[in-house]
């Protein structure tokens, strides 16, 4: 596996999860 593309989908998931943290605690208010 391209260690690269490792970092890539790591760093993405991360951010995806985040947001989704950010959205839950946030009440919807903003979605």
């Amino acid at each position: 596996m391209d260690f690269n593309n490792f970092l890539f989908l790591c760093m993405g998931f991360f951010v995806v999860a985040t947001l989704y943290s950010s959205v839950g605690f946030g009440g919807g208010s903003s979605y």
